[in-house]
Parts: C-alpha cells; sequence; structure tokens
C-alpha cells in the first residue's frame, strides 16, 4: 500500500469517527433498529462481505465498515443503549455510513462463538476499519 491509500484511508476512518462522535453529541438511540445476530459456529469474512452485498449500498456516499463490538472506547462513543457483552463472545458492529446524510445508514451487531483469522486480520489491532 503507498502513502496516498493510508492518506486516503485515514480521511475515511476520521469521517466515520465524526459521524459516530455527533451521534455521541445529538445522542442519536439509533441502535434501536440494530439487528442483533449469535453466531454459535464461526464468523468468516464472507459472511460479512455478503452481508454488505445484500445491502443497497450507493457508491461514492456510502462507507462500510467493521468494528471491535467488544472496545469499550467505541461503546462509549456509540452514546446509545448497547447490549452487553456475552460471555464466550467475540462481538462486531459491521454498518455503512452515509457521507452525505452524515448518518450511519444501518447497522448489525454479531455475536460470534469463534472468528476466522480473515476477520481477525482486517481488523488487526484497529477498533475500526474501513471496509471497501
Amino acid at each position: 500500500m503507498t502513502g496516498c491509500t493510508y492518506i486516503i484511508g485515514a480521511g475515511i476512518a476520521a469521517a466515520i469517527g465524526y459521524c459516530i462522535w455527533r451521534m455521541y453529541l445529538n445522542k442519536r438511540n439509533f441502535l434501536a433498529s440494530v439487528q442483533e445476530d449469535v453466531v454459535e459456529g464461526t464468523l468468516r469474512m464472507d459472511d460479512i462481505i455478503n452481508y454488505f452485498k445484500s445491502q443497497q449500498i450507493i457508491k461514492g456516499q456510502d462507507i462500510p465498515f467493521l468494528a471491535d463490538g467488544d472496545c469499550e472506547e467505541f461503546r462509549r462513543m456509540l452514546h446509545a443503549p448497547y447490549p452487553k457483552k456475552k460471555e464466550g463472545y467475540q462481538t462486531f458492529f459491521i454498518g455503512v455510513y452515509n457521507e452525505k446524510k452524515d448518518e450511519i445508514k444501518f447497522a448489525r451487531l454479531i455475536h460470534a462463538r469463534e472468528v476466522e483469522q480473515k476477520v481477525k486480520e482486517v481488523l488487526g489491532s484497529e477498533h475500526l476499519v474501513v471496509l471497501g
């Protein structure tokens, strides 16, 4: 990856962070409409990609992302009722941020018993990663 790619990625991540920060300030309760799923088996990257493919994403406006749902900092940034951690599960928050409307268009909270290595590699040590 080039330095330009990192700068673009950082800019998009900053935009998502700004949206979450605004929701924190406005105390929006958008999580009331978030689908919550429990995966008893293994959460795979293909499952996440298929979720995004099934949504109506507008190229150039919508930004898909993956977040560590167990991260306390991320939970506080959302400033909305958030389900408790599930013992023995890893939690992920996947969604789409709409740049034009400055909001999270849709999201899904996933509690997985096991997680494919590819998902762990994509998230790495970050709490929020833009997919695209």
